[in-house]
């Protein structure tokens, strides 16, 4: 069969057509960026976090009170806290994995063209790394006198030595060895001697949201200050011992009046809060991508219904002529496809035009040609089974039924 009968039917149906074309592509485009963020979803669920988070817990409090000690509150704290039975190390920590909401620029250089390293930046004492889980690769661990503890706005000394992982170390010093090197926290004050590369774990989802999950630095300093929240505190605990040690901890911390307790479970809880909003919106996006493909193929399927009730006398004179059932069908499912491929290729430079202008949409910035296909190659089979009743019926259409 060749195109050019295809082409002169269609062409006193072009609004049919024309409408079969745009639904199709604007379906493509849809379900092609709604696969693009659930891909995305799956592929950062399938990272690995790099720490051992069902035996780590986070407890965070704040004062409301007056003017508190809270240095003395800080020690009492993290003594109470390691005394408990199935505690095994404590710091105090600025943020935590999994929610290190706070992102730096780091330089390995001064100067105006200094370039920028994005990394979360921990504020944890000398048990930094024990508690963590993590493991030195190279270097050393911090020394307890080289931890700065302080009120924020009446501190001028700030740590001279850093850690950093291990793809902060390859993506800042590529090739070379990192330790010894200088590292400026703010740039171009505050240097600091790399002093050991720690194994990489996960920061938080704005680090992984461009792709850099284990850019992190770990500094040894607790700050405090009435205009921020006070250092929380981060504890490994004995296998299988978090969910028990979880009271134990709110407990150890109201032991000091005049604050609350505003986070307090364990690191799998924060983890999963990563995904809990993007899970619900790609559930979202596909269950409107299933009805998207619905429609479509029920549109379709109305159209070429009407299509075959326009066309009862032609069809009733093709068989006249000869033409077989098997015939008929072939024209109806060709003509279906070639609308398609006309659609598909129509969607598939939208969808290619919205990711490149707009990379966010796509999930994690990165374009799938393999998903477009995919999704094309779908869209293509789900018209050819809505096309095919409509096209059977046309086919059992009996010339002596129109031709009077």
């Amino acid at each position: 069969m060749g195109i050019r009968p295809l082409l002169l039917s269609l062409k006193q149906n072009k609004f049919i057509a024309l409408m079969v074309i745009l639904q199709i592509a604007l379906t493509l485009a849809a379900v092609s960026h709604s696969a693009f963020s659930t891909s995305a979803l799956l592929k950062d669920w399938n990272v690995a976090s790099g720490l051992d988070e069902q035996n780590l817990i986070v407890s965070r409090a704040q004062f409301f009170v007056d003017n508190p000690d809270r240095e003395s509150a800080i020690v009492q704290d993290l003594e109470n806290l390691s005394r408990l039975p199935g505690v095994e190390y404590v710091t105090t920590a600025n943020q935590i994995p999994f929610a290190a909401n706070s992102v730096s620029n780091v330089y390995r250089e001064t100067g105006d063209d200094a370039q920028r390293y994005l990394a979360s930046v921990f504020e944890l004492n000398d048990a930094a790394l024990d508690v963590l889980g993590v493991e030195l690769v190279a270097g050393r661990n911090f020394y307890p006198n080289e931890v700065i503890r302080g009120e924020l706005s009446a501190t001028t000394e700030y740590p001279s030595v850093v850690m950093i992982s291990e793809a902060l170390s390859e993506e800042m010093f590529p090739g070379e060895n990192a330790l010894g090197k200088t590292l400026w926290p703010v740039k171009d004050n505050q240097p600091a001697e790399i002093i050991g590369i720690y194994t990489n774990y996960m920061t938080g989802e704005i680090l992984n949201g461009v792709g850099k999950s284990y850019n992190s630095a770990i500094r040894p300093m607790a700050l405090w200050s009435a205009n921020r929240f006070d250092p929380g505190y981060l504890m490994r605990v004995e296998p299988g011992a978090a969910e028990r040690l979880l009271e134990d901890a709110r407990t150890a911390i109201y032991r000091l009046p005049g604050r609350y307790l505003y986070n307090n479970e364990v690191l799998t809880r924060t983890k999963k809060r990563i995904y809990d909003g993007r899970g619900s919106q790609s559930m979202l996006m596909l269950g409107i991508s299933a009805v998207l493909i619905l429609i479509t193929a029920f549109g379709i399927a109305g159209l070429a219904s009407f299509l075959v009730s326009q066309r009862q006398k032609q069809i009733g004179i093709r068989r006249a002529l000869g033409a077989t059932k098997k015939d008929i069908l072939r024209y109806f499912l060709a003509e279906n496809s070639l609308l398609t491929v006309v659609g598909l290729l129509l969607g598939a430079a939208v969808t290619i035009g919205i990711a490149v202008k707009y990379p966010a949409l796509t999930g994690d910035g990165a374009l799938r040609y393999d998903l477009i296909l995919a999704v094309g190659l779908f869209l293509w089979l789900v018209n050819i089974i809505a096309v095919y009743l409509p096209a059977k019926r046309a086919s059992n259409v009996e010339p002596a039924a129109v031709i009077g």
